[in-house]
Order: structure tokens, then C-alpha cells, then sequence
């Protein structure tokens, strides 16, 4: 699974520009300002997934443009594709795979997967909850073309709900409203249950490696909707959190805001049994967040093909020992490690591109 050559055209701070990639390390250099984490991005939603910076499209467009160009010639399974995403600063785009157009974005991933590793992600266990549900998110709309389809609906129905509330009209419309984001929540919550799950077996052995097998990992996905088991009957937990909207309807009406549903879960994590948000050290918490990388990567690998692996101007921000994980645990896929200075990943074919 790897990018070939990518061409960009109008995209963020890039009028027009194409680059050709090594299969294995891409160090990609420069000054801060000039265009790094924008390359990598491009890289990161020809997977399908949405931008860890942005889900609007205007902003992935090149100022004063109609609208930005994203090409790829990629090789998955042992076959070349050719990958056309077109992004208007306005309306739907479309995405073509082999000059076939396809309706759904996530379509992508059967292709291509990606996992970012930002600056962002080593506050990712104190941090705010939308950085964790966006983790998981990420990574089921990667492994689901249905999971992304769920959540696109959810959205849509939660935007729909939240202008009634603020605009106080059409508030007999709540009780349908509630129902659809009951319905499609319960899809959300089973899904991100049983990938927390996926993710504290592999990340639990990463962690051990990382911390010298002195502390143990564990993760626990925490809704809001009083669910009695996430990972039950998703009948069940649809009527369950049904029950807890019409519960909050009232409040919700008089605070003019939408208070409950999945897209407020958390994903909690324990180290040694104490919850890292309120206990854990700065040092412990990279940790955590290096090995739930490492471990999002192992779940979307398919059989011996790694999704590409972005680093984006992490490196230096991680001490010796977190650095030697990651350099040693990067190779077997394509990577992309974005860094103002050239770095060496154990003597590995490494190309360096520079942006000037």
C-alpha cells in the first residue's frame, strides 16, 4: 500500500506541485509556514478519512480559487490505481478511482489507509474528548464504508437538531429528530465499542514495550446516553439512547443547545488503574499516545500491507526512548515524516523532499 507520485493543484498553499515518493521513509523538510503538514494532509484524506485540521472543504482550497485538484497513482494489492479527488470551495466534490467515479468517499480506503501522528495527538489522553472520538472515528471510517455512512447521517440530523433548538421554531420536529439519532447513535456507539476493545489488546502490548512492562494500559469507551452495555444488542441501545434524548428535551429546549448524544462519548484511558486524564504524568501520557498510534496502524493493516504511516512533526517533540519506538516500529509500509531538520530512521532508504 503506497503513493507513487501525488500532484496537487490549488490545494492550501500549493498553486501547483508534484512530488514522487520512495516506498518506504519520506522525510519531508523545510521551514515552518511553507507547506509540510498541507502535503501530509493531502496524503491523509486520499485515504477517505476526513482532515485532522478540518471537515470544510473551503478551507482546503487555495485562497481566491474555485476550487482544489488531489492526484494520486497509488498501489494496493498488488494493483496500480489512479485516484482523482476534486474539492470545490463550494458544493459536493467527486472522487474517480481508475476514471470510474465513485459516491462515496470512503470508497478510498479500499485502496489507500493512513494514520496521522500530530503534535495534537501527545495531548491526546488530557486533552479534549472530540480529539478521542475523532481517533476513533477516524480509523472505523477507514475499516467501514457503512460506519462512515452512519456518521455522516448522525451529523446531519444533529446539525438539523441544533438549528430548531437555537432558533426555538419547529420544535414539534424534536421527537423525529431524537428518534434518528437514536437510531444511527446506536450504530455509532457498538462500532466504537468493540474498535476501543480492537485497540486496548494491541495497544496494551505496545505500552508494556514503550514503559519497559512497568505499567499496564486501559482503555474504556464512556457514553453520555446512560447505556446499559455498548457493545450489546444495538436494538437495545437505540432505545436506550431514545430514552435519554426524550429525557433531555426539556433542558435542551431551555438551553437552546443540544446536551446529549454520541457525538459527546469519551474514550477513557487507565494507566495501572488510575485514570490517565487526572493522574498521569506528561511523560506517561505520550506513551499512551504513541502506542494507541502504533496500535491504529496494526488494525488497519491488511494481511502483510501497512496503511502509510504520517509523522507530522512529531519527532522532536518526544524524548530518546519514544524516538528509537517509533523509528524501529515505522518500517514495514510507507512513511511520511514531516520535520524541519533531516533525520535518519535506522539506515533505512530514506528520500528527502524539501519545500522551499
Amino acid at each position: 500500500m503506497k503513493i507513487n507520485r501525488l500532484y496537487l493543484k490549488n490545494y492550501r498553499s500549493y498553486s501547483e506541485a508534484v512530488f514522487d515518493f520512495s516506498d518506504r521513509v519520506n522525510v519531508i523538510t523545510g521551514a515552518n509556514g511553507l507547506g509540510k503538514t498541507n502535503l501530509l494532509e493531502a496524503i491523509y484524506i486520499l485515504s477517505g478519512a476526513r482532515s485532522w485540521r478540518s471537515g470544510k472543504n473551503i478551507e482546503l482550497v487555495k485562497w481566491e480559487t474555485d476550487g482544489a485538484f488531489v492526484f494520486a497513482n497509488a498501489t494496493s494489492r498488488g494493483r496500480d490505481f489512479e485516484i482523482k479527488l476534486s474539492i470545490p470551495a463550494r458544493g459536493r466534490g467527486s472522487v474517480t478511482i481508475n476514471d470510474v467515479r465513485v459516491q462515496k468517499k470512503a470508497k478510498m480506503s479500499e485502496v489507500l489507509r493512513c494514520v496521522i501522528f500530530s503534535p495534537e495527538d501527545l495531548f491526546l489522553i488530557k486533552g479534549p474528548s472530540a480529539r478521542r472520538r475523532s481517533l476513533l472515528d477516524g480509523a472505523l471510517c477507514q475499516l467501514s464504508i457503512k460506519y462512515d455512512d452512519n456518521l455522516s447521517r448522525y451529523e446531519k440530523i444533529l446539525e438539523q437538531k441544533k438549528k430548531i433548538l437555537s432558533s426555538g421554531e419547529n420544535l414539534a420536529l424534536l421527537p423525529e429528530y431524537n428518534y434518528q439519532m437514536a437510531f444511527y447513535g446506536a450504530q455509532i456507539v457498538s462500532a466504537r465499542a468493540e474498535l476501543c476493545d480492537r485497540l486496548q489488546k494491541k495497544a496494551q502490548e505496545l505500552h508494556r514495550m514503550i514503559s519497559g512492562g512497568k505499567e499496564e494500559l486501559k482503555l474504556e469507551y464512556k457514553t453520555v446516553s446512560a447505556i446499559s452495555d455498548p457493545r450489546g444488542d444495538t436494538k437495545l441501545i437505540a432505545e436506550e439512547i431514545h430514552q435519554h434524548l426524550k429525557a433531555m428535551e426539556s433542558a435542551e429546549i431551555a438551553a437552546e443547545s443540544c446536551l446529549s448524544g454520541v457525538h459527546k462519548d469519551d474514550l477513557i484511558f487507565y494507566i495501572n488503574g488510575r485514570d490517565a486524564k487526572a493522574y498521569a504524568s506528561q511523560g506517561q501520557s505520550r506513551t499512551a499516545a504513541v502506542a494507541l498510534k502504533f496500535a491504529e496502524r496494526e488494525l488497519l493493516r491488511e494481511g502483510d500491507e501497512y496503511p502509510l504511516l504520517l509523522l507530522d512533526d512529531v519527532m522532536s517533540e518526544l524524548d530518546e526512548p519514544r524516538q528509537r519506538f517509533i523509528a524501529s516500529h515505522a518500517l514495514g509500509g510507507q512513511t511520511f515524516i514531516s520535520c524541519c531538520n533531516e533525520i535518519d530512521i535506522n539506515g533505512s532508504e530514506t528520500k528527502i523532499i524539501n519545500i522551499e
